[in-house]
Parts: C-alpha cells; structure tokens; sequence
C-alpha cells in the first residue's frame, strides 16, 4: 500500500474508535433509553406559537404522536 492509503486506513480508524466510544459513553449514561410500552406518557404542557398552552390531559381520548428532536 502506498503512504497515502495508509494515512487514510488510520484516520477511519480513529475515527470509528471515537464514534464508538462516543456511543459506548452515551449508552452506559442513560442518555437512550427504551420506549416505555404499555404505560402512560407523563404529564406535560407545551407552549403553541401563539401563547396558548396546550397539556397532553387536553388530548385524552384522542391518539397521540410525539415527535421530540433533541440538539445539543
């Protein structure tokens, strides 16, 4: 192999070592958890873009889906 691809092997390399570690880290946290299937969601309000709150009990009956994006 030449100098160049072997450059290349071991920055893939290091990089999947940090990816997973980084998964490894994240898993051994709590930070990912397993749905909760069979029990109720916990109760919460959210605020909608025009300043009225809105809490999961006002949708009782109805079906429900949350979709929670997480950045940080």
């Amino acid at each position: 192999m030449t100098r160049h691809r072997w450059e290349e092997v071991r920055v893939k390399t290091v990089a999947w070592l940090v990816v997973g570690i980084l998964m490894g880290a994240a898993a051994s946290s709590g930070a990912a958890t397993a749905p909760t299937v069979g029990k109720p969601a916990p109760a919460f309000t959210l605020s909608l873009l025009d300043g009225r709150q809105l809490s999961l009990q006002d949708l009782r009956g109805k079906a429900v889906l949350l979709n929670f994006w997480h950045s940080g």
